[in-house]
């Protein structure tokens, strides 16, 4: 019985692989006739692009598409004159200035308190002149400038 089962067996085991074999073709023949339906609808809806792409084209000139944009227009300029009470003028007499000065400062100008605080990271120098620690030396000494405007005015007086 043993040598009867085997030749069944081999048999069926042959049938399972050629079946499995020719399973696999068909699903590949499948797979490029999808792959060419594909192909040949893409090249149909291409068509029909290009087809509908030349309506739009040969249509976009003509007046009909362009009086609906005019006429939009149209409704808002008169909407806009009765909201305003009056008409636009035909012709605008309103002429640009001549000469436009656009140069600006160059640089942003510091507040007093960014002054002072500058001023106060800045070390102390003692004044010649006056013999006073502050951020002055003798070329800028307030004393003696105060001191020299009595003197020309002394002077002037004489």
């Amino acid at each position: 019985m043993e040598g009867l089962l085997e030749p069944e067996i081999s048999d069926h085991a042959l049938s399972i692989v050629t079946l499995h074999k020719m399973n696999q073709q068909v699903d590949r023949k499948l797979e490029e006739m999808d792959e060419r339906e594909k192909r040949m609808e893409l090249e149909e809806d291409v068509k029909i692009l290009n087809e509908k792409m030349d309506q739009f084209m040969s249509h976009q000139y003509h007046s009909s598409s362009y009086s609906i944009v005019q006429s939009r227009c149209y409704n808002w300029k008169k909407l806009i004159e009765k909201f305003y009470g009056a008409e636009a003028p035909q012709e605008v007499d309103v002429q640009p200035p001549e000469v436009v000065s656009t140069k600006g400062c160059g640089s942003r100008l510091p507040s007093r308190v960014e002054k002072s605080l500058k001023l106060k990271r800045k070390p102390l120098r003692q004044c010649k002149k006056c013999q006073e620690w502050g951020h002055h030396d003798s070329r800028n000494c307030d004393k003696f400038k105060e001191k020299e405007k009595r003197r020309s005015r002394r002077n002037s007086e004489v």
